[in-house]
């Protein structure tokens, strides 16, 4: 790799000649070195102060490189190890003091460096891209891997604000090896579809990073809400492997919106799925849930749908689910038990179901045969 220094000449360049980009500094090119680094560089922070760089990598080493002299063949160096996995930002504090790093962990790293000490900010939201301290060096951004940011206070960490937005959810898949789980999300990122919520006609929902939901407001055009169907740590991973993550596959309301059903489903080779579940969620509070019902595995291995069924009859929600065991059963959202199920057909697959609800209940399926 090679290392540029330049320097900036005194005066400023004539206003025309900035095109309009405001005062620009002439640079000049005073020194040129190249060295060879023992693994792949993924994040550079230079010192500012000192004629010294600091080199995140692939094997999450942070290498600080001193002393670039023309006569030295090669600058004196310094190893920083904490990071089990590749280091995705690094910054310098305003007097250089403090270096900061970040990556795939999910925790912010603070290192002195007079001292050799370090402290550590955890459970951030996802993976660190980015990060740096403000021009008074009092606080510290972090942009994250789910589409948000968050500023804290550089003396005791404390949280001052965050924000974020809706989150792709193949973001994390940025930094991760392709993975069997991506097989769920080939034909579309948004596994769930966009699903309106039935008490708050301003919100959609729709599947966020892996084992969540996220609710967007649109009259406000902001996501008001994420909410984690699948508890676990989206950053861990043992050596180089990744875990398989579930995946929010499908998603419903019933009619009055007091009532969630989710689906969330993982695989374990190409075309199998080995794990499904089915939730039953009841609100207790505006967007707050409280589990009611889990079915594991309720067709077997994969679902391929959920609705909701508004039983006019009898006044009361259901849900719907249909899978690969050739089945179509109808939960109650009391009750773990099938109330009904709707045959098994051994020659067909199922595919979207229709349905309507007249004075009487009726559900429409489409079958298509193999």
């Amino acid at each position: 790799f090679f290392f540029f220094f330049f320097q900036a000449e005194d005066g400023i360049r004539d206003a025309q000649e900035s095109r309009g980009l405001g005062d620009v500094y002439k640079r000049q090119l005073v020194e040129r070195k190249c060295f060879v680094h023992f693994a792949n560089i993924t994040s550079v922070a230079i010192h500012p102060e000192q004629k010294s760089i600091a080199l995140g990598d692939i094997t999450g080493r942070i290498t600080l490189y001193y002393q670039f002299t023309s006569t030295d063949k090669r600058p004196t160096r310094s190893v920083l190890e904490w990071h089990a996995h590749q280091v995705l930002s690094l910054a310098y504090s305003n007097d250089g003091t403090y270096l900061i790093s970040g990556g795939e962990e999910g925790v912010l790293v603070v290192w002195q460096l007079n001292t050799n000490e370090r402290d550590f900010f955890p459970r951030n939201r996802g993976l660190i891209e980015s990060l740096g301290f403000s021009e008074s060096g009092n606080m510290i951004w972090l942009q994250l891997g789910d589409n948000s940011v968050k500023v804290i206070r550089a003396t005791n960490y404390e949280e001052i604000m965050s924000y974020s937005d809706l989150t792709n959810p193949l973001l994390l898949k940025k930094y991760v090896e392709r993975s069997v789980s991506l097989k769920l999300q080939e034909k579309s990122m948004v596994l769930t579809g966009f699903v309106g919520h039935p008490k708050y006609s301003n919100l959609i929902v729709t599947n966020g990073i892996e084992g969540q939901i996220q609710f967007y407001d649109c009259k406000k055009q902001k996501k008001v809400k994420d909410f984690s169907v699948v508890y676990r740590n989206t950053t861990s991973r043992t050596d180089q492997k990744h875990p398989i993550p579930s995946q929010v596959t499908h998603l419903a309301f019933t009619s009055q919106g007091n009532f969630m059903a989710t689906v969330d489903q993982r695989i374990c080779d190409e075309d199998l799925f080995y794990m499904s579940n089915l939730k039953i969620w009841r609100e207790t509070n505006v967007l707050e849930f409280e589990l009611n019902t889990k079915v594991d595995s309720p067709h077997n291995f994969m679902v391929s749908g959920l609705v909701s069924f508004l039983s006019k009859e009898r006044g009361t929600d259901h849900f719907i689910t249909w899978g690969n065991d050739n089945e179509i059963k109808l939960w109650s959202k009391k009750s773990r038990e099938v109330r009904e199920t709707i045959g098994a057909v051994s020659y067909t697959h199922l595919t979207l179901p229709t349905i309507y609800s007249v004075q009487i209940s009726v559900v429409a399926v489409s079958l298509k045969k193999k």
